[in-house]
C-alpha cells in the first residue's frame, strides 16, 4: 500500500490522470492519493472520495500582512485613513498571502493616501484585463527596475519548484552581462547580491530550505504565471 502527495498539480488533461492511475491500481485497498490544485478542473479526470475547498485569508488578517509589508516598523496605526484603504486593497487579493505581501511591498513606506488610492485603483483596472494572471503580480513586475526585470526573466526559465543557490544564481547573472556596474566601487557580486535581495524581498523569490548549511531558494509557483509576460 501507498500514501502518495502530489502538491501542486496543473495538469487538467485526463490522459495524464489515466496515465498515473494505471501503475497505481496494484496499490492495496488502504492506499491513498493526496493532491493539490490552484484549479478545480484538475480533480475532474479523476475520481475523488472527499474534495475539500481550502478559504484564503479572511480581510483582517490579509490587511495586517499588507500593512507589515508597508510598514516594517509597525508605525500602521499613526495612518488610520491608509489602514483604511488597505482593506479596500486587500478585498481585491481573494485572501491570497502572496498578493497581500506584493502590494505592501509596493507600499513600503509610503505614508501620502493618494499613492494607496492609485494602488487601488489600478488594481481594480487590471482585474478584468489580466489574461489569467493575478493583477497583483503584473503591478508587481511592471514595477521592477528595468536590471530586476531581466534578473527575472533570465529565472523564469527554471520549472516550477526549482531550487537555486543565491551566489550561484548571481555569477549565472554575472555571467549573461545581467549586472549593471555602478558609480561605486563595489564588486559585481555585490551589486548582484543586492538584485538578489531585492527580488527577494518583493517575494519574486522565496526560501525553500536547506542543503547542508546553504539556504535554498526558488520562484513560487503563482510566479511562473507570469513567465509569457517577461
Amino acid at each position: 500500500r501507498y500514501f502518495l502527495v502530489l502538491d501542486d498539480v496543473w495538469a487538467e488533461n485526463f490522459q495524464f490522470w489515466e496515465t498515473l492511475r494505471l501503475p497505481l491500481m496494484d496499490g492495496g485497498k488502504e492506499s491513498k492519493v493526496l493532491i493539490t490544485a490552484r484549479s478545480k478542473l484538475v480533480l475532474k479526470g479523476m475520481p475523488t472520495l472527499l474534495c475539500i475547498h481550502l478559504e484564503g485569508l479572511t480581510e483582517d488578517p490579509c490587511a495586517e500582512l499588507l500593512l507589515k509589508q508597508a510598514f516594517p516598523n509597525g508605525c500602521s496605526s499613526q495612518h488610520p485613513n491608509l489602514e483604511k484603504i488597505s482593506k479596500k486593497i486587500v478585498k481585491r487579493c481573494h485572501g491570497s498571502p502572496l498578493q497581500a505581501k506584493l502590494l505592501g511591498c509596493l507600499l513600503n513606506n509610503e505614508t501620502e493616501e493618494d499613492k494607496w488610492e492609485d494602488m487601488l485603483n489600478e488594481v481594480c483596472s487590471l482585474e478584468k484585463d489580466t489574461n489569467g494572471i493575478l493583477p497583483s503580480l503584473m503591478i508587481s513586475y511592471n514595477h521592477l527596475d528595468y536590471h530586476l526585470k531581466q534578473c527575472f526573466k533570465y529565472c523564469s526559465m527554471f520549472p516550477i519548484d526549482y531550487e537555486f543557490d543565491r551566489d550561484e544564481l548571481v555569477k549565472l547573472w554575472m555571467a549573461e552581462g545581467l549586472i549593471q556596474r555602478s558609480r561605486s566601487r563595489s564588486t559585481l557580486e555585490v551589486i548582484g547580491g543586492k538584485y538578489f535581495d531585492n527580488l527577494l524581498w518583493r517575494s519574486f523569490f522565496e526560501v525553500s530550505g536547506n542543503q547542508g548549511q546553504k539556504q535554498k531558494y526558488r520562484m513560487p509557483s503563482l510566479m511562473h504565471d507570469l513567465h509569457d509576460l517577461a
